[in-house]
């Protein structure tokens, strides 16, 4: 019998002629069955875990599988698809065509939109590149705002009332004791004896006294009342400077624990407009000679408050 087609895989082959169809599994002995006891032959393409095979299934429930490779699928399908005509003719010469060979259709090369004689980009894309951001008007704006604030801040110079150290942030302002608050009242009677202006604020040193600091050395505390007459809530940490000297040198701050007498707490309250308040500062004394206290406004711009104490008589 002579073989009209034949399908040829690694685990066996396939040929049907006239009315006929046999196969054959490597290593077994052929099969041949008539093309009307044949109800299909399928084709399952090879998957990512299995082989492709082609499966011959007969009338009575037989099912045979010819296996093959990823490379003969054209081959599997085109098989198929002549086994089918076949089926379908009945005639006596179903000679296959040679199969075509694959033709590799080139891949379409992408122009560059970049390269010359392209067409631009707002054509591709419908949209324009953006700009760079020293090419908007709102990066200017931005600029010409920040200028114009520093050169204010600059020409206006420092707000006296805001103005303070780092170490106010870490401070709890505590409200002062109601035996030092002063009213306005007693304000006059303060300047008549001896109150100073120092700025936006009135000054009187009052007196001092000896203690200890937390070394032992000896230091003396000034007590002193200050009013606030500025427009704003502040406290003497942030308005008010003091110093002390002795011999001409000017003399450390003390840092004093536990001594009677004095109460480091009003130095950082604020109080409103209008208020007084009696505050106290600590300086480590060189020798015993005469101490002189100055307090002026922070920035040293009116002329401050003085006073002399004899450490020898406190």
């Amino acid at each position: 019998m002579a073989a009209i087609a034949k399908f040829v895989s690694f685990d066996g082959g396939i040929a049907f002629s006239e009315q006929v169809m046999k196969f054959q599994k490597r290593g077994q002995e052929s099969v041949i069955v008539p093309l009307d006891d044949i109800a299909n032959v399928r084709v399952r393409r090879p998957q990512e875990d299995a082989d492709g095979f082609i499966r011959i299934e007969t009338a009575d429930g037989q099912r045979y599988r010819i296996f093959f490779e990823d490379d003969q699928l054209q081959e599997a399908i085109q098989f198929k698809k002549r086994f089918d005509a076949t089926v379908a003719d009945g005639g006596d010469e179903h000679a296959l065509a040679p199969l075509p060979e694959k033709a590799v259709s080139p891949r379409p090369v992408r122009q560059n939109r970049y390269e010359d004689g392209a067409r631009p980009y707002r054509e591709h894309s419908g949209r324009a590149p953006r700009k760079p951001i020293f090419k908007r008007w709102w990066f200017w704006a931005v600029c010409v705002v920040l200028v114009i604030g520093i050169v204010g801040a600059i020409v206006g110079g420092p707000d006296k009332g805001d103005t303070a150290p780092d170490e106010v942030s870490a401070n709890v302002s505590q409200p002062a004791a109601p035996a030092d608050v002063q009213s306005a009242p007693e304000q006059v009677s303060s300047a008549a004896s001896g109150a100073v202006t120092v700025g936006d604020y009135t000054v009187e040193i009052k007196d001092a006294f000896k203690a200890a600091d937390y070394e032992g050395k000896d230091a003396i505390v000034i007590t002193y009342t200050w009013t606030n007459n500025s427009e704003e809530t502040t406290s003497a940490m942030v308005s008010l400077m003091e110093k002390a000297f002795q011999d001409g040198v000017q003399l450390d701050n003390a840092i004093l624990y536990d001594v009677d007498g004095y109460d480091p707490a009003p130095y950082m309250a604020e109080i409103r407009p209008g208020v007084s308040l009696d505050v106290q500062e600590a300086f480590v004394l060189r020798s015993g000679s005469p101490v002189e206290v100055e307090v002026s406004d922070l920035f040293g711009f009116a002329d401050p408050a003085t006073k002399t104490f004899d450490p020898n008589s406190l």
